[in-house]
């Protein structure tokens, strides 16, 4: 299947059980890597379960989005923690 909507993507909402996300367009079913990877790295992807996470991209090139960490003044990934 090709198109899922966006009620569909809310439909699957639960972080370890039924995890699908959408961004840039696609959509993803992250359930087995929460499985495989728990912990706090993974929980934005299971907080965001069932939701549009494009924001965290950037719309070009479909990398992580950097900022710059003003206590370090190192540039960072983005991660919705």
């Amino acid at each position: 299947r090709s198109y899922f909507t966006a009620a569909e993507v809310a439909s699957h909402n639960s972080p370890y059980e039924d995890c699908w996300v959408s961004f840039l367009g696609k959509v993803y079913d992250l359930t087995a890597l929460i499985h495989e990877n728990p912990g706090e790295l993974a929980q934005p992807m299971a907080d965001a379960a069932g939701t549009d996470i494009s924001h965290w991209f950037h719309p070009k090139t479909g990398d992580v989005k950097r900022h710059m960490n003003l206590d370090t003044g190192l540039e960072e990934y983005y991660t919705p923690m």
